[in-house]
């Protein structure tokens, strides 16, 4: 989650995504409704996390988590909530800002489509259809490449953290130590990978 943080600063610390709400206000609202939602799913996921705590649920005897337990469970709920609060908002922000930036491209990219078609049974020459299609293209690639280029950290750190996360709670499961948290977190890479 902390390098997903790093990576997501990084990132709105450039002007790609604005640039892309300047140009598109649909953009914006839709990846506003999505942040309303990532904040509430990143709630939702911590207070199991620090309801899990709070009944000893999965919590191993040599973890952190139980020794932190014994001495002062209250500071340990509050402190779960705050930690699994955070590292969900960040990869969820991450990945919603991948997936409205994504489809914006997939929605350009079918209006392109559409339009062609109405260009190509247009009466202008064949010459001029080809040029304007491919000047069009290269545009149209050139704003995604530019996409992929900015979301290139995030989208890497995301699938290759969320890869060896799910090798961990594999190999915990089949000996037995998978927890709800190593669960939570399988389900939600496997979620987010799906977008």
């Amino acid at each position: 989650f902390s390098i997903q943080y790093l990576f997501g600063i990084q990132y709105f610390n450039t002007n790609h995504i604005f640039k892309k709400f300047h140009d598109n206000e649909r953009l914006e609202k839709q990846f506003i409704l999505m942040s309303i939602g990532t904040i509430v799913i990143s709630v939702s996921l911590a207070c199991i996390s620090a309801i899990f705590v709070s009944l000893d649920i999965d919590i191993l005897e040599h973890s952190v988590t139980n020794k932190m337990k014994n001495n002062t469970l209250y500071g340990t709920i509050i402190l779960t909530f705050i930690d699994k609060f955070l590292g969900y908002l960040a990869f969820l922000t991450n990945a919603c800002t991948f997936v409205v930036i994504m489809s914006y491209h997939n929605t350009e990219i079918d209006e392109y489509t559409n339009s062609i078609k109405n260009f190509m049974i247009s009466s202008v020459p064949i010459s001029d259809k080809v040029s304007a299609i491919s000047i069009n293209f290269m545009e149209l690639r050139e704003k995604f490449n530019c996409s992929v280029e900015n979301l290139n950290m995030i989208f890497s750190s995301l699938s290759i953290l969320g890869i060896i996360d799910v090798f961990i709670a594999i190999k915990l499961w089949s000996i037995g130590r998978v927890n709800s948290i190593n669960m939570i977190n399988l389900i939600s890479f496997l979620f987010i990978e799906c977008f």
